[in-house]
């Protein structure tokens, strides 16, 4: 496989014209009892991106290869979106009730060309691509005073689909054509009080989700799966004297958003393509946190276990020096820890701040290196971060 390297500047700008509509009413139907709903639609008139990159194109042993210069102008029309929402509140007796709805809808349409000149030739290369998107959200929420504090239970379910178009003028690079549904159902139960050391929060809740990925082109891409998590919340705050302390642990998600879900492989320059995933799966985030405040003086320590973390990762494409842009999930977990000391006071009417901390994180990565002799390289990325701040 070629070795090469690219050295360079990429320079982004925005353009964007459009016209938002709404429209809302609300009910008072009763002294415990209320409605509404709003609907709201936006026009995107004009949508213009212009990317402009500039790079150099050097072999192992630092030979100028190319210089490439490539502007690509995305042009978005035929971009509008439909949001609604409805809800209702009430109470009967002790207990409440919380009820929303939404429905959001977004066409998308553009249209990209990139004109590029290189020292090897140039070219002009067109693509075209084309979404919908559709959420329908509705959750509920019951609420009823049990002994010093309230219960909360209820549920959640958020229906997505996708589909997408895309095609390019290039035969090295496929056209795409794929949809995609995601249904997540969701209970929860959340308690708080107050005990006679402090206030107590504890939650849970259970989430399922089903993801379908269809690539209309490729059937062997397709995918089906199902996951389920449980995310357990705890807090704890009191007050002893002078000294405020807080405890807290949660574990939350962060799902990959469709543009990183995409199949289709655009085109940045002959050396340089990019593309999204398909398979990523949720990063999940378990994450604890201690917090102490004494007069003019405050303390925190927080510490993070990430799971399928979610980055994007270059790897070699094709034979000749060709890199592709992509997203993964690290298959190891990230672990970070972080502690600072703020110091604040106020001096007349001068109120300056001290603060310093350290933020470290442990992070490997075994590569691929065929230097060494079992083929593997371990890279490690578990340097301090030291912080000094002052204003």
């Amino acid at each position: 496989k070629a070795n090469i390297e690219q050295i360079g500047k990429t320079d982004l700008g925005q353009h964007y014209k459009g016209l938002q509509y709404s429209l809302g009413a609300d009910w008072q139907i009763a002294d415990n009892h209320s409605a509404g709903f709003r609907v709201e639609r936006n026009d995107n008139l004009h949508g213009r991106t212009s990317y402009q990159m500039d790079a150099d194109i050097f072999s192992r042993t630092r030979t100028l290869i190319d210089h490439l210069s490539s502007h690509t102008l995305t042009m978005e029309d035929g971009v509008d979106s439909w949001s609604t929402n409805a809800y209702y509140q009430g109470q009967i007796g002790k207990m409440e009730m919380n009820l929303n709805a939404d429905y959001y809808h977004t066409d998308d349409e553009n249209h990209a060309m990139t004109t590029e000149k290189a020292l090897t030739g140039n070219r002009i290369v067109e693509s075209r691509g084309k979404s919908s998107n559709d959420l329908y959200a509705t959750k509920v929420v019951f609420s009823y005073p049990l002994g010093s504090g309230k219960l909360q239970a209820g549920a959640e379910v958020d229906i997505v689909k996708r589909d997408n178009e895309y095609s390019i003028d290039q035969e090295e690079i496929a056209d795409d054509k794929s949809k995609v549904n995601e249904n997540t159902y969701a209970v929860f139960v959340e308690y708080g009080t107050m005990t006679p050391y402090g206030m107590l929060n504890l939650g849970l809740r259970y989430e399922h989700v089903d993801f379908e990925f269809k690539n209309l082109f490729d059937a062997s891409q397709n995918i089906n799966r199902g996951q389920d998590h449980l995310y357990p919340t705890v807090s704890f705050g009191t007050q002893i004297k002078e000294v405020q302390a807080s405890l807290s642990y949660s574990v939350k998600t962060r799902r990959p958003n469709y543009r990183l879900l995409r199949s289709n492989i655009e085109y940045n320059n002959r050396y340089t393509l990019s593309t999204g995933n398909p398979k990523l799966k949720n990063e999940i985030n378990n994450q604890a946190a201690i917090n102490m405040r004494w007069r003019f003086l405050s303390m925190s320590v927080n510490y993070q276990n990430q799971q399928n973390g979610i980055y994007d990762w270059t790897h070699p494409y094709g034979e000749d020096g060709t890199v592709m842009f992509d997203w993964v999930n690290f298959d190891k977990p990230i672990h970070s820890l972080g502690t600072f000391v703020n110091v604040t006071n106020t001096w007349g009417h001068w109120t300056p701040s001290y603060t310093v901390g350290l933020q470290k994180q442990w992070l490997s990565f075994d590569l691929d290196d065929p230097r060494e002799t079992s083929g593997k390289r371990t890279v490690k990325y578990n340097k301090p971060m030291y912080i000094v701040n002052a204003y």
